[in-house]
């Protein structure tokens, strides 16, 4: 089986990572008028994603099989790591040069925060302090990589047509949810109202302590989504920290909150070179406070 226009998506939540794209995908789940991928994050079309390699959906028949095939529907996935990807929007724009790029933003500096978080959770960091990631100049390298907001949306907007991306700030969505939702609406061309569901950050993971998260990060995706779906996100919580506390190990990652000036600087950086970038190509980033 190969891709084929006539089912392929129809648009993608393309990125970027702990931008808001969990909340997105789940406010379109569910729409009378949208079909989302029953997998989150299938990159189908990223295999040069190194570490997603052993849970991304790797044939087209098992690409085929997560979607509904509802006529009139419109079909749709969020994997965050397309926009990172060099070959990714190159495939989908060949085998479907209709499809729509919805493409979330953040803050530089909170999503990095948030990133070094996750990747401390998943095992990826051995540091359970982000500062020490931050001032480490390889391991930021990476980070400063992912949100390189000019880079990647050069390269998307170099393949497709502007006016087949759109683009979600994430704190735009939280502080004006209609408004942003609206004009979603408005670039999906769906007649009835998206409604926002507003997942909060590392939800799965708040309170977990560090060495039960990084055990259940050995676990399958889907079976954890199923569990969490049968018990409730609260149950799984206290399971960990129970787990935690009976192994005795029940260190926490730990925040940034008044960060060392040199971390500072290499956030701020950040945040000023994206907001640069998106003026010049008419992305309002008011919200952005820094």
């Amino acid at each position: 089986m190969s891709i084929k226009t006539e089912w392929s998506p129809d648009f993608f939540i393309a990125g970027f990572p702990k931008c808001g794209t969990t909340s997105l995908h789940d406010s379109l789940d569910g729409h009378p008028e949208i079909s989302m991928s029953r997998v989150k994050e299938p990159h189908y079309f990223s295999p040069d994603i190194e570490w997603y390699r052993a849970l991304r959906v790797s044939s087209a028949e098992e690409y085929y099989s997560i979607f509904s095939h509802d006529n009139g529907k419109l079909r749709a996935e969020s994997s965050t790591w397309y926009l990172y990807s060099s070959v990714a929007i190159n495939e989908i724009n060949r085998i479907n040069g209709f499809s729509k790029f919805v493409v979330c933003l953040r803050l530089p500096s909170k999503a990095i925060e948030s990133l070094i978080v996750h990747r401390i959770y998943s095992g990826k960091e051995e540091s359970v302090d982000p500062e020490s990631v931050i001032l480490d100049d390889n391991k930021f390298s990476f980070y400063s990589s992912v949100y390189d907001y000019r880079k990647q949306i050069d390269r998307l907007l170099s393949i497709v047509d502007r006016k087949r991306v759109h683009f979600v700030i994430l704190e735009d969505l939280i502080a004006e949810p209609s408004r942003v939702l609206q004009e979603l609406q408005s670039f999906l061309g769906v007649s009835q109202v998206l409604h926002l569901s507003l997942r909060g950050e590392n939800q799965s993971k708040s309170g977990r302590p560090l060495l039960a998260q990084r055990i259940a990060s050995l676990f399958p995706l889907r079976l954890k989504v199923l569990v969490r779906k049968v018990i409730g996100g609260e149950n799984v919580r206290r399971v960990w920290r129970f787990i935690g506390k009976a192994l005795g190990k029940d260190e926490y990652v730990k925040r940034i909150k008044q960060p060392e000036s040199k971390v500072e600087d290499r956030l701020r950086e950040a945040d000023i070179l994206a907001v640069n970038y998106l003026e010049s190509i008419d992305v309002s980033v008011d919200s952005w406070k820094f």
